[in-house]
């Protein structure tokens, strides 16, 4: 038996990438910006959500909720209208 890390345990990702620490932040990043804008527009603060949607979102990006293409919307100034009701 070997005294050594794990090779999958070597770094966050299991990547030998030396910038993937940052990478893996960004996407991090990217999870709560939607997590935060998505409760802002539940607060009635939809410009706040829309803010961190565009942070979130490129403007031609496509959103839908899996598995239902009625929810398909482009951009986050449409998916704040869908979020919005």
């Amino acid at each position: 038996m070997s005294d050594e890390t794990p090779r999958v345990l070597q770094t966050a990702g299991g990547s030998d990438r030396p910038d993937w620490p940052a990478i893996e932040s960004a996407i991090r990043q990217l999870a709560t910006n939607y997590a935060l804008g998505t409760d802002a527009i539940g607060r009635d603060e939809p410009e706040v959500g829309r803010a961190l949607y565009h942070q979130t979102f490129t403007p031609d990006a496509d959103i839908s909720i899996s598995g239902n293409p009625d929810t398909q919307r482009t951009g986050p100034d449409e998916w704040v209208g869908f979020v919005e009701g």
